[in-house]
């Protein structure tokens, strides 16, 4: 058995981390939620869905284009609302813990 000592930079979540939210997202010590792993905002939506309609093919139906499409541009043209956008060339999508309880909303709020 390993006896680690807890990451300092990690802390103590104010906001819990929902299940369709990639496992690898944390909270780091500049109070921003990160992925561990390189994912764009277009990935999340996309990952969100898939976790959403419990999908677990690499392929996307259209219905489930169009619904990650309307959540990217409203993140998109919101990002003080719903936080930072992430490209191809950024590492992920970060939150504060407003942000992250706002995209909450609007993917649990969007048909």
């Amino acid at each position: 058995m390993f006896n680690r000592t807890p990451d300092p930079i990690i802390k103590n979540l104010s906001v819990v981390r929902k299940s369709y939210i990639p496992g690898l997202y944390y909270k780091n010590s500049n109070d921003l939620w990160r992925n561990a792993n390189q994912q764009s905002t277009w990935e999340l939506c996309i990952y969100i869905r898939r976790a959403l309609t419990n999908n677990t093919s690499s392929q996307s139906s259209e219905e489930d284009h169009q619904w990650a499409l309307y959540i990217y541009n409203i993140v998109r043209t919101h990002p003080n609302k719903y936080g930072y956008l992430a490209g191809n060339d950024d590492w992920c999508h970060h939150f504060t813990d407003e942000q992250l309880t706002n995209f909450y909303d609007l993917v649990e709020n969007t048909d």
